[in-house]
């Protein structure tokens, strides 16, 4: 959940900004298609200004190196629940962090609908303070035949406070023509202390057609 802007610094020029090395020592697939894997992620960042990370956590221009280790679980895509789990822990800038995604899937026996529902957690541990980040989504993918599918997304980001919903429908009129509309919609939680009260915050309703043209 977390991101970082790179923006152009006259001092970069000539300088390594960042790398990063993802290595995979353990990476298991059984015969069923259950997957499990541990990483071993070493790297480095260079900050020229300061970086924002959190809300009221700025971390300072410097250099850093530091080591992450990811593990991760999942069940096979070809049972009709899929379940699924990854865990980065280790350094991070300066300090710690902690971030786990969890998640769980559902087909349909007519492999028309899917459910999908996921929660990422970030848990932060710098000398410029401590903070947590959660996103939890919930999905919903209908096919009615191949030509015309619906989709509905329902999110919740505890930082921003922002509940949303993205409704999309895709009909494809022919191979390479599409015409899709979509539907977004925010609402701002007004007491983040206590209570489910939310304002309504956006409204937008965009029309897209994608045509491919053949000679």
């Amino acid at each position: 959940m977390m991101s970082r802007i790179l923006i152009w610094h006259p001092h970069s020029v000539g300088v390594t900004e960042s790398w990063r090395v993802f290595m995979a020592p353990f990476n298991v697939v059984t015969q069923q298609g259950d997957h499990f894997e541990a990483n071993w992620v070493p790297q480095f960042e260079r900050l020229f200004d300061p970086f924002d990370i959190a809300k009221d956590v700025v971390i300072p221009p410097g250099s850093y190196h530091f080591t992450r280790y990811r593990f991760q679980a999942e069940s096979s895509e070809h049972r009709p629940w899929t379940v699924a789990t990854t865990v980065y822990v280790g350094g991070f800038y300066s300090g710690r962090l902690t971030q786990t995604e969890v998640s769980a899937s559902y087909a349909s026996p007519s492999g028309r609908q899917r459910f999908e529902l996921d929660s990422e957690n970030d848990f932060a541990h710098q000398p410029q303070g401590n903070f947590v980040e959660r996103l939890q989504r919930l999905r919903w993918t209908c096919s009615f035949n191949p030509d015309l599918t619906l989709s509905a997304l329902a999110q919740y980001e505890e930082e921003s406070q922002i509940l949303g919903w993205n409704i999309r429908l895709r009909w494809t009129v022919k191979p390479g023509n599409d015409v899709i509309l979509v539907w977004n919609r925010d609402w701002l939680r007004t007491n983040p202390d206590g209570g489910l009260s939310f304002d309504r915050e956006s409204d937008q309703v965009m029309v897209k057609a994608r045509w491919t043209f053949r000679r």
